[in-house]
């Protein structure tokens, strides 16, 4: 699952407003809400943060990691010389 898509059901789940999110969090309200759409990722500090702030979360924390970019292809060199 997406990372936004979890942060999201997590927020959902705290039943915390987004203001106090973004206090318990250290960011904007508004920044809460742009993560939870998926406009924009947390940096690695605000990443630890959540990963921190959500490990009572039955679904498990959001770990930092998760908010890494995937690659929509990986390429596994061959060894042949282009």
């Amino acid at each position: 699952m997406a990372s936004h898509l979890r942060f999201a059901e997590w927020v959902e789940w705290t039943g915390w407003s987004v203001r106090r999110l973004g206090s318990a969090l250290s960011c904007s309200p508004s920044f809460i809400t742009m993560m939870a759409r998926g406009s924009h990722k947390p940096g690695r500090a605000l990443a630890s943060r959540i990963e921190r702030v959500s490990a009572a979360w039955p679904e498990g924390p959001l770990r930092v990691a998760e908010w890494d970019p995937v690659p929509d292809h990986i390429e596994i060199p061959t060894g042949e010389a282009a």
